[in-house]
């Protein structure tokens, strides 16, 4: 196991102090927002409780061999099969209870919770209850699995630069991240303005399904002109449908060069680019590695998630 924080806070606490049985792990933590990111392999466990810490952890499973899980965080247990994509959370100043049968790849992200509550500009006991509603169930968010994958390419980028751009992005993919969730507590309404849920969540869907699928597709699934629809899809997600269509394409891309031989050249082709050199730019604008590099690191090490 590999650590690389200097602080015992937040869900690194768990870690350095040995609580945590794990395969193996790797934690970047960031000290101008206190944030810390971990994506950890689990190692069996028949039961462990861990103490509060003072941050909100968000948990999502990245590579699961769909076993039982149950877990408590004062509202009762909760049984649930770990499958890729799920997202649970763990409130600031809250107990939790953990028993799980196989070895889940998680990526923990925790964050201090007045941090939280000033990026999103809101009273942190308001931000504290939401986040108390949402942990009472895990859930599925796509959208949200892919902001997390976001937070964890930016990551890795920070780590080799200082450029104020990069850390800038990393907080505004944590905004959009905490966005998320608070429309997740309140579905009353749209998670955020522009789309209604009723629109957004079909869209994403058929984005996550086809990563072949055109504009003009989605707007006619989502009832809008294709300028209405493009201007209230960036509003609804921080992405244009485009960009949203790339991430899904490249989403793709990680899961096929883990678990195939598939060429480069194929993949491209099967994703819908232009050419390889195509794919090959575009895979490493959004991930930081060329297709190859990201085979070799994750294709037998810890895993990318699957949205």
């Amino acid at each position: 196991m590999s650590l690389s924080v200097s602080q015992t806070t937040g869900f690194a606490q768990y870690l350095r102090g040995g609580s945590l049985p794990c395969q193996r792990a790797d934690v970047r933590r960031f000290r101008s927002s206190g944030a810390t990111l971990a994506l950890v392999q689990h190692a069996p466990t028949q039961g462990i409780e861990y103490p509060a810490v003072d941050h909100l952890i968000v948990s999502v499973v990245w590579r699961s061999a769909r076993a039982p899980v149950v877990r408590n965080v004062g509202s009762g247990d909760q049984r649930f099969i770990d499958e890729a994509g799920k997202v649970l959370l763990t409130p600031p100043a809250c107990a939790s209870f953990w028993r799980f049968e196989s070895e889940p790849t998680v990526l923990h992200l925790s964050v201090p919770p007045q941090q939280a509550a000033d990026w999103l500009n809101i009273d942190r006991d308001e931000l504290t209850e939401n986040l108390r509603r949402l942990s009472m169930q895990p859930h599925h968010i796509p959208l949200l699995s892919r902001s997390v994958a976001r937070l964890w390419e930016l990551s890795a980028r920070s780590q080799r630069t200082t450029l104020a751009s990069q850390q800038a992005g990393f907080e505004a993919e944590w905004r959009r991240l905490l966005s998320l969730l608070l429309g997740e507590a309140n579905p009353e309404r749209s998670p955020v303005s522009g789309l209604s849920r009723d629109r957004l969540l079909p869209v994403l869907a058929a984005i996550e399904a086809n990563p072949e699928v055109t504009l003009a597709d989605l707007s006619v699934l989502a009832g809008l002109s294709v300028d209405h629809f493009s201007r209230a899809f960036r509003v609804s997600t921080g992405y244009t449908p485009h960009q949203m269509i790339s991430h899904s394409r490249i989403e793709t891309a990680k899961r096929r060069l883990q678990d195939s031989q598939v060429s480069l050249t194929d993949l491209a082709i099967e994703l819908g680019f232009s050419s390889s050199a195509h794919f090959s730019s575009r895979f490493r604008q959004l991930t930081g590695f060329a297709p190859s590099e990201w085979r070799s690191r994750f294709g037998s090490n810890l895993r990318t998630p699957s949205s």
